[in-house]
């Protein structure tokens, strides 16, 4: 079971064997990540920002790990600095363009 509070973090470390490690100043050590929990389309890229929730260890005695982990877009870091939850938030609430960038 999952917390049902989102926690901000970055990518720190990534390995092709599909798993990885996540930095959230809220949490004292590194949270790790399974890319099963990984909801985009695109790999992890060390250093980007992302947005999850911290669930039980698969294993007994394990530290807790990231659950449902989305990337956070440059629209999703402008709600974030607006107070509005970048995951429910309208682009019209955000006040960002909805055209198609790179």
């Amino acid at each position: 079971m999952s917390c049902e509070i989102r926690k901000h973090g970055n990518v720190k470390k990534y390995f092709s064997a599909g798993y990885g490690f996540l930095f959230c100043e809220d949490v004292p050590v590194d949270i790790f990540f399974h890319l099963n929990n990984w909801r985009s389309a695109e790999e992890p890229v060390v250093g980007q920002k992302v947005t999850f929730e911290l669930g039980p260890a698969k294993k007994e005695g394990q530290p807790m790990q990231a659950l449902l982990i989305r990337p956070v877009v440059s629209a999703g870091l402008e709600a974030l600095t607006k107070g509005i939850d970048p995951i429910s938030a309208d682009v019209s609430q955000i006040g960002v363009s909805q055209g198609g960038g790179q």
